[in-house]
């Protein structure tokens, strides 16, 4: 986005994060959740809060061992077309639960909470297995990179905004799972685009 100018303040404010990072977690008073008997897990422990969640992806890995009928096909769909804008409407009151569930179910247990986000990686073990599980991944990568081809040729400055939304949202695919990025995609570029080709031909009509 910045294009070299960046470069000058990437060290500065690689070492600047440490010292924040640093900081915060001092600040937080964060508790040693083996009473400091064991370095490695406390360690692991503290950066699970600032990595995207390897725990999550721990337990979203075990989800499909606990709950096998999240595997299914029908979930899967129901991951890609639920959170469609449009295609939601018609699918809101079906019974069918999303591995999102699932894996709030593992996660809790015994609480009914819906707090976690599903780690894009551990949905794709859900339905791939091990070896294909980065495919969703790897989608959102080349859907990201045909974007960005667009983008760097588009004129019309109302999709340069549109497919440059896309892209800011598509950089947070780590962190999220399918259903994040199939919803506000839908919603922040298929329904711009939709609202400008409309616009733009009933311009040319009148």
């Amino acid at each position: 986005m910045f294009g070299k100018i960046i470069n000058r303040y990437a060290t500065v404010g690689f070492f600047l994060l440490i010292v924040i990072i640093g900081s915060v977690s001092q600040h937080r008073e964060n508790v040693s959740i083996t009473g400091g008997s064991n370095t490695l897990v406390d360690v692991t422990d503290l950066f699970q809060v600032y990595t995207g969640g390897p725990y999550n992806v721990a337990i979203s890995i075990e989800t499909k061992d606990y709950y096998p009928e999240a595997s299914h096909l029908s979930v899967l769909l129901f991951d890609v077309f639920r959170p469609m804008i449009g295609v939601n409407i018609l699918l809101k009151d079906m019974p069918q639960v999303y591995s999102n569930i699932y894996f709030n179910m593992r996660m809790w247990t015994h609480v009914d909470r819906r707090s976690q986000i599903l780690p894009m990686i551990g949905q794709g073990n859900l339905y791939f297995g091990f070896l294909f599980s980065p495919i969703f991944s790897i989608l959102f990568v080349l859907l990201a990179y045909f974007l960005e081809r667009i983008y760097q040729s588009t004129i019309p400055l109302e999709l340069y905004y549109f497919i440059g939304l896309a892209l800011i949202r598509l950089g947070f695919m780590m962190g999220q799972n399918t259903m994040n990025m199939i919803n506000d995609i839908s919603m922040n570029l298929f329904l711009f685009l939709l609202v400008y080709f409309f616009n733009k031909k009933t311009k040319q009509i009148f």
